[in-house]
């Protein structure tokens, strides 16, 4: 069985993927994940326990779609596979959404990296979050050292110099 939704995701009717009757399933796969796709379900079934896989699609159309899919073998009492049961749903949009976000970010550090002035970024609890490359020059401690570590506890005389308090207040209002 195959549900109608298949046609809206593929672009074929679910009847040409039963049995193969018109395409197999794994012809759509996209050439550059069918293999890992085969993998991953395969180590799945091995274990016979549910697998997560997402992976591109080409549709009847040509086009190019995201799809996210768990699936697990269904086993017959002496532990032979009888089919296959799952779902597959386009998570295109969230993929886009996805891809767009790490290129921003990517960006983002691009440009905080070859600014000429100091940069941080904390968190609400003083623990650093950012340190680029001019605060490495000018404190020589490298991001690799701060990052994570509480401001007050890299810099002892913070709290001397009252910023806990500044800070306190500043989150207040």
């Amino acid at each position: 069985f195959i549900s109608a939704g298949c046609a809206e995701l593929t672009g074929y009717a679910p009847e040409a993927f039963i049995e193969n009757r018109e395409i197999a399933y794994a012809d759509i796969i996209h050439p550059d994940d069918r293999e890992q796709v085969w993998e991953d379900a395969q180590d799945g079934i091995k274990e016979k326990a549910p697998y997560l896989l997402e992976y591109r699609i080409i549709t009847a159309a040509g086009a190019t779609k995201w799809v996210w899919e768990q699936g697990q073998g269904v086993f017959s009492g002496s532990g032979g596979l009888l089919f296959l049961e799952g779902i597959i749903m386009d998570s295109s949009a969230r993929k886009s959404a996805e891809i767009a976000l790490k290129d921003a970010s990517v960006f983002n550090a691009q440009i905080i990296a070859g600014v000429a002035e100091g940069v941080v970024v904390y968190d609400t609890e003083l623990k650093y979050l950012l340190w680029n490359p001019f605060m490495e020059k000018l404190t020589g401690m490298p991001a690799s050292e701060v990052v994570g570590r509480n401001a007050l506890e890299v810099f002892p005389n913070l709290r001397e110099q009252g910023v806990e308090e500044h800070f306190e207040r500043a989150l207040k209002g």
